[in-house]
């Protein structure tokens, strides 16, 4: 709530038009410490009977273009566990553009860090 009153967005509570009173995710843009870095983050995270349904697709968009078009944010990030295969093929779909990595993990992979900017059309 408090980034909400900070920054006039962040996490979405997400449910579907037929079910309105079931929350099946969360998900949005919201500030976030990468390692040293403070960077406008995207993430999601849905129950598995939602997955493989397009829900993080839609939320993506809609997050970016929120960040982008009504909050004049100019970059948006997402971290991504490399074994994350579905989450990765999502942020390719919105497009966000791989840039690297980050060891924000102590003893495993390092994650996969990806880009959007407000001159990279979400598609």
């Amino acid at each position: 709530m408090a980034h909400w009153e900070q920054h006039g967005f962040g996490q979405w509570a997400i449910a579907t038009l037929h079910e309105p009173e079931k929350v099946i995710g969360f998900g949005g843009v919201a500030f976030r410490k990468y390692i040293e870095d403070e960077r406008l983050n995207l993430g999601y995270r849905f129950a598995p009977e939602a997955w493989g349904m397009g829900y993080a697709t839609e939320v993506g968009r809609a997050a970016l273009r929120c960040a982008f078009d009504q909050h004049g944010q100019s970059d948006a990030y997402a971290i991504v566990r490399p074994i994350n295969a579905q989450s990765i093929r999502v942020l390719e779909k919105l497009p966000m553009k791989r840039i690297g990595s980050l060891d924000d993990v102590p003893g495993e992979p390092m994650s996969l860090l990806y880009w959007a900017g407000n001159q990279h059309p979400v598609s």
